[in-house]
């Protein structure tokens, strides 16, 4: 605390006033409208590095110090949640008030399936929007390899694009060292920068939303913002080509489980024979692994799609409600969609089948590389959808 306390006998600024002044931080209000962040970590990260709490108390004392724009509020799941909350809704409940999102990247970010459906509800509201300088990643650690663009991992390769910040060389020194606190200096400007940028384009963008409804005369000063119609055909398209994809998943799921049901009635005692069969059986693995892999990457793709068209149609109601009326609300889309869930527990069971297998053969595992990124982008295609229902 910085507090300004004139001490006794010494003379005040004012010769005229005999009077001691007295200044705590207490005693004014934080300057600016609050921004909510929301911090979204491993725990298991902090555990070993135990970084959050610092990082949270510096950036927001560093950002309330260079900026009267605007002052944070930031959420933190050690400060925010008690005994007793439900804590999922608590979490859900700060995500969705959220202004910025910090996710700290490593690979056991990715391995969490709480951190990545953390990161995806925002990421898709930020995306629709046009601003994903709201997001801003942080790098835990180097990870060039794992973190670009050209990942199989959708996450890794969407915050590998974005303007990512690293404290790599703060946490190696320790906290409180001089490479943390520039790290976390560094880190504050950025912030400010990118907010400011981000601010600078909702304010640009139109808050109305102009509906086309379709007319038989052509009109060359129509808007380009697509209509209802539009809207509703797009969506049952993207529907159809959904659906063929997960009907395609079927077959390839059942074509792994015939491979080591083949294999595994056929497993021989001598280990060179043994050897010969862990490479036979991960080539069974390779086609029906590949497909269900490139399945995954299409399904995600479409999530996207989908979710761009379905918030679109959400401004849609939220501005003209009755229109929501005639049966094509959202939840009847997600409804629609429900198959996902279904081949993704398909998919889950069957692949926690080989997890032995894997762990004792290479071959093995790198076979089943593929289908395992295309359960994660399946996982992340319905975390997409699932937020479809807080939409009105």
């Amino acid at each position: 605390m910085s507090d300004i306390v004139d001490k006794p006998g010494k003379a005040s600024n004012d010769d005229n006033d005999s009077q001691h002044l007295t200044t705590t931080s207490s005693d004014m209000p934080a300057n600016g409208a609050a921004v909510k962040v929301f911090l979204s970590y491993a725990r298991v990260d902090d555990e070993h590095l135990e970084f959050i709490e610092d990082f949270s108390k510096q950036l927001k004392y560093l950002v309330n110090s260079s900026t009267d724009d605007f002052h944070l509020d930031i959420f933190l799941d050690v400060h925010n949640l008690n005994w007793g909350d439900n804590w999922p809704r608590k979490i859900e409940e700060g995500l969705q008030a959220a202004s910025i999102f910090m996710p700290f990247l490593s690979a056991n970010y990715l391995r969490r399936p709480n951190c990545r459906k953390e990161f995806t509800q925002f990421y898709q509201g930020a995306k629709s929007l046009g601003v994903t300088e709201l997001i801003m990643p942080v790098m835990l650690f180097g990870g060039q390899g794992f973190f670009s663009t050209e990942s199989t991992d959708s996450i890794a390769a969407i915050c590998a694009g974005i303007n990512h910040i690293s404290i790599k060389d703060g946490l190696r020194a320790g906290i409180g060292s001089r490479e943390w606190r520039t790290a976390i200096w560094d880190t504050s400007e950025k912030f400010i920068s990118a907010y400011q940028q981000a601010e600078s384009q909702l304010a640009a963008q139109s808050q109305e939303v102009e509906i086309a409804t379709p007319s038989t005369e052509e009109d060359d000063d129509d808007s380009e913002e697509p209509g209802l119609f539009d809207i509703q055909q797009s969506i049952s398209s993207i529907s159809i080509r959904m659906t063929a994809e997960l009907s395609d998943m079927d077959p390839s799921i059942r074509k792994l489980g015939e491979v080591a049901t083949n294999f595994t009635g056929n497993k021989p005692e001598n280990p060179k024979q043994a050897q010969a069969w862990i490479v036979r059986a991960a080539e069974g693995f390779k086609g029906p692994s590949n497909r269900i892999g490139e399945i995954g990457t299409t399904v995600l793709e479409l999530a996207r799609e989908f979710d761009i068209e379905v918030r679109h149609l959400a401004r849609i109601y939220a501005n003209v409600p009755a229109l929501a009326s005639g049966g094509n609300d959202i939840s009847d889309i997600t409804d629609k969609l429900s198959g996902l869930e279904t081949v993704k527990g398909q998919l889950n069971g069957l692949l926690d089948s080989f997890l032995i297998a894997e762990s004792v053969s290479a071959a093995i595992r790198k076979a089943l590389r593929p289908a395992r990124e295309g359960l994660t982008k399946i996982t992340d295609a319905i975390t997409i959808m699932n937020t479809w229902k807080d939409l009105k």
